[in-house]
């Protein structure tokens, strides 16, 4: 004959085990336990009821975003090779377009130096003027009163026509006539003979001296 300790009978174990795996019970007012709503959950405005937790199965990078994935911490950061449309961008380096550019607005080239480079490989630093959109270039030289040039000789002079390379073509004429100004019997030309530079040459071909009563002043035109 033995004596046990502890001793739980087979039946009072079962019922035991039983009442662990059962839900839990809400209580009603009267203290009574009540059965559990198995299928309780959260309803949407579209009627569908959720009654577990959702899984999330991964996240995709949209349009302007880099990053995504299937587990664990999703990183998501904005795409910088995309440019902005709802602002403003700033790019560095080189950008290549194919096909047309509309601009609503004004186009600013910043950094001296820079310019407008056309097919041709001509390139253009400042604004056209007297010629419109054709990029035409424009100085302005004078001959001071006061000024002789002898028979035979020649007087040189210089302006600066910004944007004129020595590619281009620079033609001269004068402001009314030279002649009423002492200066007859002139021949005037002019060169682009470095960048930027344009240096026109007046020659006195008669055999008597030539002399600027007032100043005469010449128009410059550097054609790309």
């Amino acid at each position: 004959m033995w004596l046990c300790a502890i001793c739980v009978s087979a039946g009072a174990l079962s019922a035991q085990t039983t009442n662990q795996q059962r839900p839990a019970r809400s209580a009603r007012p009267d203290g009574t336990a009540a059965a559990p709503n198995l299928n309780a959950g959260v309803t949407f405005a579209d009627g569908t009821t959720q009654t577990t937790a959702a899984t999330l199965t991964g996240v995709t990078a949209g349009s302007g975003l880099t990053g995504g994935g299937a587990s664990g911490t999703v990183p998501l950061a904005v795409d910088t090779t995309v440019a902005r449309t709802t602002a403003g961008n700033s790019f560095i380096g080189p950008q290549a377009i194919t096909g047309n550019v509309t601009v609503t607005g004004t186009v600013q080239i910043s950094g001296n130096g820079n310019a407008l480079k056309f097919p041709d490989g001509t390139t253009q630093t400042t604004a056209a003027t007297g010629g419109g959109s054709s990029g035409v270039l424009s100085g302005t030289i004078t001959i001071s009163s006061g000024t002789v040039i002898a028979s035979g000789t020649c007087t040189t002079s210089g302006v600066t026509v910004t944007g004129a390379t020595t590619s281009m073509v620079a033609v001269i004429s004068p402001q009314g006539d030279p002649a009423a100004k002492g200066l007859n019997e002139l021949l005037w030309g002019a060169f682009v003979d470095a960048s930027n530079h344009v240096t026109a040459q007046f020659c006195h071909f008669s055999h008597s001296t030539a002399s600027a009563t007032a100043a005469q002043s010449f128009n410059i035109r550097v054609i790309p």
